[in-house]
């Protein structure tokens, strides 16, 4: 008998393909969460553990805008926190990470991996401290 099946023998059984897919979309999903929610972190405790008051999303929603239009916004170096600028210019990566965690989350929890449901949740949580964050910046008032 000729099985085409027995010619091709670089391709997987279509059910083990989609494993593969699933534990890349969760490894994916957990990545974008975790750079998403180590920025948040260390935004607010450094400052904390440096003796200040939390500033957050302040001084680093006007870093980052400063950081991609220095000459458009400006940023109060002088009575920021120390070190708030370099932390300031990290914020992109809440955003990026929250939406590498939604979508790829999003893709294996409907494949079924239910692990994926951690990552999506920190994800959606990042994205929507980062649109919040911006919200109270921009209603904040120049510097």
């Amino acid at each position: 008998m000729f099985h085409a099946a027995r010619l091709d023998r670089t391709s997987y059984p279509f059910a083990q393909m989609g494993l593969a897919r699933v534990g890349t979309t969760v490894s994916l999903s957990i990545a974008g969460a975790a750079v998403a929610a180590a920025v948040l972190v260390l935004q607010v405790v450094i400052p904390v553990t440096q003796g200040f008051v939390v500033a957050w999303p302040q001084d680093y929603f006007r870093a980052m805008a400063h950081f991609f239009k220095p000459d458009v916004v400006s940023y109060p170096f002088f009575w920021s926190l120390p070190g708030a600028y370099r932390l300031g210019t990290l914020t992109p990566l809440i955003a990026a990470g929250g939406i590498v965690a939604l979508v790829a989350g999003y893709s294996a929890l409907r494949a079924g991996a239910r692990v994926a449901v951690v990552p999506f949740v920190v994800g959606a949580g990042a994205l929507l401290a980062f649109v919040v964050g911006a919200a109270v910046t921009q209603y904040a008032g120049p510097v």
